[in-house]
């Protein structure tokens, strides 16, 4: 946010405490079958050949698809162009019905369309394999090292609130994480449980602010006022 948005009523490092990561969330980079592609490298090789060619959806701008794609192509020294809807699904209809080429939707809007063959999976955007999908390699893995993006949850708590209560609060938190049904729901979303200390929580949210505006000034991502 402090990257897209010229104006917030508040500032996550100074007016928030984390008390833990509580998971992460992979996307999967998706290409419709008429692109006569089927890993990252042979994706990255037809791009460069096509430079500005290319046209990908999103949930709109500064969504996740949309970030992540442009790590990617930044990444990858490609050019893409970047088409941004009104939401996720429509975006994601268009892909499917080949209106649109690629996406990098959610682990689970694109499992069915996966295993039905309608979609072709290129890549897991984190750099470790999803359980849902562990035949599919990752990005990093298959053409472009170092690649690492997802979308996460992290749990907080106004800055200043009393260490008893954050450390409660982190104890009930891993806890629950345990539970056998809760694990279930969590796994059923693509998301990988994390569960991390305060000060490891707060050492990422450093990072990722850090991270995403140094990609939205390369990437020119405009703000919104």
């Amino acid at each position: 946010n402090p990257s897209l948005f010229r104006k917030l009523p508040y500032d996550a490092e100074r007016d928030l405490t984390p008390v833990s990561l509580v998971a992460v969330m992979p996307t999967v980079l998706v290409s419709h079958p008429s692109l006569p592609v089927r890993n990252v490298k042979e994706f990255i090789a037809f791009a460069k050949q096509r430079p500005g060619a290319l046209y990908y959806g999103s949930a709109g701008n500064g969504s996740v698809n949309h970030l992540t794609m442009e790590v990617f192509r930044w990444m990858a020294g490609i050019e893409l162009v970047h088409v941004p809807y009104k939401g996720g699904a429509p975006a994601f209809t268009d892909v499917i019905s080949g209106q649109l080429p690629l996406m990098f939707p959610t682990i689970v809007m694109s499992n069915y369309h996966i295993k039905s063959g309608r979609l072709t999976p290129l890549g897991i955007s984190s750099t470790k394999r999803s359980s849902v999908m562990p035949n599919i390699p990752t990005v990093a893995e298959s053409g472009l090292p170092g690649f690492d993006v997802n979308e996460w949850q992290l749990l907080a708590v106004p800055a200043r609130t009393p260490t008893p209560i954050i450390e409660r609060l982190r104890a009930e938190l891993v806890k629950a994480q345990q539970h056998p049904e809760a694990k279930e729901r969590i796994l059923a979303l693509g998301a990988e449980s994390v569960g991390s200390a305060p000060a490891e929580a707060a050492a990422f949210l450093k990072n990722e602010v850090a991270r995403w505006a140094k990609v939205a000034k390369e990437a020119k991502i405009p703000l919104v006022d």
